[in-house]
């Protein structure tokens, strides 16, 4: 055995495994929108990543979502839209998904605070993973999340303190304060959420957009 194969044994032993047997091929599912498919350089929406959608108010976010909605609902792939902003209309996602519109896949929740959107994500990629496992979706199934919009999801105690400092920062007439006090909050919670989000979207294999 040479001195490579002897490293290569070490190695294994302790449980590592060379990147060449390791590392794996982006996945995508392809969209009805060939210039963004085209864009990602991958054929489609890459799979078990997020992606953040951002841009002014009415530049047609919602419009792109629902896209991807539909071209992940006609080849069969479970759909969650978390619609934290309340604003998706029936009669609009109706016309956009024609008739995927009630494709029993396809999800849609209007979360109260934020902790119940990380506990549904949870158990819905999850979900999906098991459905896969099991056969009943088929075996390329991609789950995709939507959440529209992160900026809307604070937990209920953060929100509690939140209020608090709103009317400490009225009497003081100190608004920027409170501005400032919010955006770190959700800095912070949305960077313990990513933690666990990037190993479940991976192993659950899933993708999630966050408008």
């Amino acid at each position: 055995m040479s001195d490579l194969e002897k490293a290569a044994a070490a190695f294994g032993k302790s449980g590592f495994r060379p990147a060449s047997q390791t590392l794996t091929t982006v996945r995508a599912v392809p969209t009805c929108l060939v210039q963004y498919d085209h864009a990602t350089k991958v054929g489609g929406h890459p799979t078990e990543r997020i992606s953040l959608l951002h841009g002014p108010s009415g530049e047609g976010k919602p419009y792109f979502t629902l896209g991807q909605t539909k071209s992940f609902l006609v080849l069969d792939n479970p759909v969650l839209m978390i619609d934290a902003e309340r604003t998706t209309d029936e009669g609009f996602a109706k016309l956009t998904l024609g008739e995927l519109w009630d494709h029993p896949l396809f999800h849609y929740r209007k979360p109260d605070y934020y902790e119940e959107v990380v506990v549904e994500v949870r158990e819905w990629c999850n979900t999906v993973k098991a459905l896969r496992t099991a056969g009943t979706i088929h075996k390329d199934a991609c789950g995709l999340i939507i959440v529209d919009s992160i900026r809307k999801m604070v937990p209920k105690d953060q929100w509690d303190r939140i209020l608090k400092l709103e009317k400490a920062s009225a009497k003081k007439d100190k608004p920027e304060k409170l501005r400032d006090r919010s955006a770190q909050i959700k800095a912070l919670m949305n960077a313990a959420w990513c933690d666990e989000l990037i190993p479940l979207l991976e192993k659950t294999g899933c993708t999630m957009i966050i408008i």
